[in-house]
């Protein structure tokens, strides 16, 4: 599940992109732009600004809102697992974070333990965030002003990124 999500972050890029196409058909530069971008954070912010506009027109305003939400907490969902380091520890993932002093030294390691429910829930969320995008993108896509075909869930409760800290 874990790899998954680091890896199907992509996914959600990619319906962010879909969804601008769809939005600024002829908006060339805006594709350039949007992958020349360095950091999700900054293509997340570029995608509200390009469709915000359009999205609300139409009536999607809140779900469009919600989206943008979620996809920034499945950044930091992907992000926790990409850029912390792992350990194995008391039988338990735990992901690890290099805190460095001035001088560039490591001074203190933080230790952020996982769980089995944890990662479970951040899947579902990640998973449920997937296809809320994509359904955006087929519902602009089969005819702008048209209702949703079928009413997705309303997305869950943001899930924990992790279960304690400890510092060492």
């Amino acid at each position: 599940m874990i790899a998954e999500m680091i890896l199907g972050y992509s996914e959600l890029e990619y319906r962010m992109f879909m969804i601008t196409s769809i939005v600024k058909p002829e908006d060339t530069e805006a594709y350039d732009l949007f992958f020349s971008i360095d950091g999700e954070a900054q293509r997340i912010k570029l995608f509200s600004i390009l469709c915000k506009k359009y999205v609300e027109r139409l009536g999607y305003g809140e779900s469009f809102s919600d989206l943008i939400g979620a996809i920034k907490h499945c950044k930091k969902i992907r992000n926790q697992y990409a850029h912390k380091a792992w350990s194995h520890i008391n039988d338990r993932l735990a992901l690890m974070n290099y805190k460095k002093n001035n001088s560039g030294i490591v001074s203190k390691i933080e230790y952020f333990h996982t769980s089995t429910e944890i990662i479970s829930d951040q899947y579902k969320y990640f998973t449920l965030t997937v296809l809320k995008a994509t359904h955006l993108n087929e519902t602009l896509k089969a005819h702008p002003a048209a209702a949703p075909i079928i009413e997705l869930p309303n997305f869950p409760e943001k899930p924990r990124l992790f279960e304690r800290t400890t510092e060492v």
